[in-house]
């Protein structure tokens, strides 16, 4: 480990040097995904829901579901890790 910025939470620490999406999980952004998939339909296309969801706030969890999916190399601590992965287990599987 190495010390470095976490590109997580932004402080300096012991950090694993790897591949992690351009931001971690937000548990109160996929908590919004799950309500508007459960309130509109499908899970696949949550997205769509343009018609019954404010377009700002849709374009948010857009925005933040596209930094999830983009993967680089980037220094990550071991909490930040720990927390992503926990939020993956609830919210990704």
């Amino acid at each position: 480990m190495n010390k470095n910025k976490c590109q997580f939470c932004n402080k300096e620490t012991d950090t694993h040097w790897s591949y992690y999406g351009m931001t971690p999980i937000i548990e109160s952004k996929e908590l919004r995904i799950k309500e508007i998939t459960e309130k509109y339909g499908d899970k696949k296309n949550w997205w769509e829901a343009d018609k019954q969801v404010d377009a700002k706030e849709l374009d948010d969890l857009i925005f933040y579901d596209q930094l999830l999916c983009t993967v680089g190399r980037a220094y990550v601590c071991k909490k930040c890790i720990k927390e992503d992965d926990k939020l993956y287990q609830k919210y990704k599987r």
